[in-house]
């Protein structure tokens, strides 16, 4: 029996014996969330529920385009779980970004600080770098090697083959560190 025949069965016992769905979930031997889960089914119209079983897609895939609220977006998402195989935690992120929610994954949240960690080390490399290019330099050695730099957006492309030092680049790695390391 697919899901959609067995929601409607226990619908249909419900109202028959005119019963809760904790107690129906006792006489079948299941969670009360199993039988509310699979109730939860039959608020898909029939066209998506003639899509979802033609083409295979599990209850989870199904139970995730509940969160939708117009038949339209639940189309969109589960025309994309067909045609890409979308897996359960994929289809999640879609409908998490259709319904404008912060919900991101595990793996997002990983892939997330993982760049955020390589990001603040090679800022706190190139502050190094900047302070110990400071350390041996006066103020006018300093204010002469900004002056030679010929890129104008004060990249590191500048005359010279002492290397460069820009103490406004500087400032703002510092100030980007002191935010990411939440010292603002």
């Amino acid at each position: 029996m697919e899901m959609f025949e067995e929601a409607r069965a226990m619908s249909g016992t419900l109202k028959l014996c005119n019963i809760t769905q904790k107690e129906l979930a006792e006489r079948m031997g299941v969670s009360q969330s199993y039988v509310a889960n699979k109730l939860r089914l039959l608020s898909l119209s029939s066209h998506l529920e003639k899509l979802i079983v033609k083409h295979g897609i599990s209850e989870r895939h199904a139970r995730a385009l509940l969160r939708l609220e117009s038949e339209e977006d639940r189309l969109e998402i589960l025309e994309k779980i067909i045609s890409r195989d979308l897996t359960v935690r994929e289809c999640e992120a879609l409908v998490d970004i259709k319904v404008d929610t912060y919900a991101p994954t595990v793996i997002a949240r990983a892939e997330s600080a993982e760049r955020i960690e390589a990001f603040t080390e090679t800022l706190k490399r190139s502050l190094v770098t900047l302070r110990f290019s400071t350390a041996s330099r006066s103020p006018t050695q300093q204010a002469t090697t900004v002056t030679k730099c010929t890129s104008p957006y004060a990249l590191p492309t500048c005359e010279g083959s002492d290397g460069c030092h820009f103490p406004l680049l500087s400032a703002v790695f510092e100030h980007s560190l002191m935010h990411i390391d939440g010292r603002k």
